[in-house]
């Protein structure tokens, strides 16, 4: 029972520090330095340089922590010359396929 809350209790932790667009909405904000998105919503998976822009790229990402609404999208975030943040964007959102309702639990965690 132990091991079961252990289990629990991280999934949970580990799901808080996830980048979502809630993080997104709510945290992230124009005139932020490269570092401080970094620190919020950890290292991009993707960095480009376009048109005088640098953008950081989170990919296949959730909309929300809790899943409502369900859904993954892609966020996009220009930093100007100064590496400030003057816009953010998301990409097309992608509906997650239908569950069968099959929880899988790995029999190790019991050992």
């Amino acid at each position: 029972m132990r091991k079961i809350l252990l289990a629990l209790i991280l999934i949970i932790t580990l799901t808080g520090c996830a980048v979502t667009g809630d993080k997104i909405r709510s945290d992230l904000n124009l005139g932020m330095t490269k570092q401080e998105v970094v620190n919020l919503l950890g290292k991009p998976d993707g960095i480009q340089k376009q048109k005088g822009y640098t953008i950081m790229a989170y990919i296949n990402k959730p909309l929300s922590a809790w899943g409502t609404p369900p859904g993954f999208t892609d966020y996009y975030i220009y930093l100007d010359k100064t590496d400030k943040v003057v816009e953010y964007r998301t990409g097309e959102v992608r509906q997650p396929k239908q569950s069968t309702g099959v929880i899988f639990i790995n029999p190790l965690l019991f050992k």
